[in-house]
């Protein structure tokens, strides 16, 4: 028996100061979030930012809750659900978070009950980064090193420029792009410059360094983002002109990828762009950056800065078209 060891990020078990509390620290404490010693990481964690972040954050979180749990958590586990079904009993699939529960730890406690051959382990994040992709392979290596026995194990790689990956979101755009608007944002999660720069050090140094293609572009995230609103937008027939790159979420202090989608949305308005379309595909399922940040802040500041209509692109959560080309991948 082969396993899918479907791996997210993570979220809180609940929309609550608590729970949100709990989250944060364990996110922010790992040394790929957070690059200093331990001791002025956790000062500055746990004595600055989850206390005064956490309250906050269970706000956001709770306005965006649905019935079963957060919407990261209900989208992934229907995930799993549709693949299982697609793939059969050949195969045995688990989520786990990184962060929060189910963790990778107790989602691996799940699968060591059967009798494997393989494992083939799929970070849910289409563009690398040290904070996302090599954490989860940080944490995978480090629960399966406390074992004897150990099943070969394979880790799916960022499906960035994938066509099946491209595709998808331009079929889940194609439902949602029933009009045209006059502005099509591409939104992606973003990083400090400098974590960017060491995975690639070409990175913001060369000319048109975000035009590369190939293996030239394997851990640069920036340049990943823009190989994949390129994609969907020539999948699309999205006019270029119409088309831009910005990066969210970003948090005070070092320098962050620009440019920020909260700057670069307030001034659309003012340059005649009324009715605008927002793809987030940094994520494979909407969560709170997606449905919180863009569907409600960016909204919200779109339309209070004169804008008519900011519509957010759903991601590719279940939908049947994303299960059948991660099955094909895994197969």
């Amino acid at each position: 028996m082969k396993a899918i060891w479907l791996i997210q990020l993570g979220t809180p078990d609940a929309p609550t100061r608590a729970a949100t509390k709990k989250y944060l620290d364990q996110f922010l404490m790992d040394p790929r979030m957070i690059e200093l010693p331990y001791l002025f990481r956790s000062l500055l964690v746990k004595g600055v930012i989850t206390p005064f972040r956490s309250g906050k954050s269970a706000k956001a979180y709770a306005s965006v809750w649905m019935k079963d749990g957060s919407p990261l958590m209900v989208h992934s586990k229907n995930l799993a659900t549709a693949l299982q079904e697609e793939l059969g009993d050949e195969y045995r699939v688990v989520l786990g978070m990184r962060y929060g529960s189910p963790s990778i730890e107790s989602s691996w406690n799940i699968l060591r009950k059967f009798n494997l051959d393989q494992i083939q382990v799929v970070p849910l994040f289409p563009q690398y980064s040290s904070a996302t992709s090599a954490s989860v392979y940080d944490e995978t290596y480090r629960v399966l090193s406390k074992e004897v026995s150990v099943p070969a194990l394979e880790f799916l790689p960022p499906f960035f420029n994938q066509k099946g990956f491209i595709d998808s979101f331009a079929a889940v755009a194609r439902e949602h792009l029933t009009e045209e608007f006059d502005h099509y944002l591409f939104s992606f999660h973003g990083l400090p410059e400098k974590l960017v720069r060491r995975a690639d050090q070409n990175c913001l140094k060369i000319k048109n360094c975000c035009e590369r293609d190939g293996r030239e572009i394997n851990f640069c995230y920036r340049a990943q983002c823009y190989h994949s609103a390129r994609g969907i937008q020539k999948a699309l027939n999205l006019p270029s002109e119409k088309v831009s790159v910005a990066f969210q979420s970003r948090l005070a202090g070092a320098k962050w990828l620009d440019p920020y989608t909260d700057q670069e949305i307030l001034k659309m308005p003012q340059k005649g762009i009324k009715r605008l379309a927002v793809f987030c595909p940094s994520f494979v399922a909407d969560c709170l950056e997606t449905l919180e940040e863009i569907g409600d802040r960016a909204r919200e500041d779109f339309l209070g800065a004169e804008g008519q209509e900011l519509k957010l692109i759903p991601s590719l959560n279940s939908h049947p078209i994303w299960v059948q080309t991660l099955s094909s991948w895994l197969r």
